[in-house]
């Protein structure tokens, strides 16, 4: 894979993310979404996450199989993106509620599934665990020289 091509597909994700955490602000609460390229070529694994989330508590959580992390990941979005959707007013059409959901998840794993893609394997990726109260929840992605995070934050205002 390019460098190019995995910068977009971050740049796209983490421009999606965005406009999604948008869908759940509201008048005291905010929501921050992102996606981000960690260069992993000067220092460790875990010394590239703190310094990119300014955090220095912060533990890795290697997932073993690629399946695991794609199940693990999809229920951190579940959790993370409807949490307060369109907030948190029902749709009049519950079908039509759904399929916005479906839509926001499916979007969101596909960033994840064209980085695969265009790395041509399955990434390693891990669960990224911050103390208590931080509320960030996120999860980082290796492609070889390439290294994604990407992270649902919720606070009040």
């Amino acid at each position: 894979m390019k460098n190019s091509e995995f910068m977009y597909w971050v740049g796209a994700l983490g421009g999606y993310l965005s406009a999604v955490s948008h869908l759940n602000d509201c008048a005291d609460e905010r929501h921050g979404f992102f996606a981000s390229e960690i260069d992993l070529s000067n220092s460790e694994i875990d010394t590239a996450v703190k310094s990119r989330l300014n955090c220095e508590d912060v533990n890795l959580e290697k997932i073993e199989s690629y399946s695991e992390s794609i199940r693990l990941f999809a229920s951190m979005i579940k959790n993370n993106i409807f949490r307060n959707f369109l907030l948190g007013e029902k749709l009049s059409d519950k079908n039509k509620e759904n399929i916005i959901r479906e839509q926001l998840q499916w979007h969101i794993e596909d960033y994840i599934t064209m980085l695969e893609t265009s790395a041509g394997f399955d990434p390693e990726s891990w669960i990224v665990k911050l103390p208590p109260g931080m509320n960030l929840e996120s999860m980082l992605f290796r492609f070889k020289e390439y290294s994604l995070i990407v992270g649902f934050s919720h606070r009040k205002t």
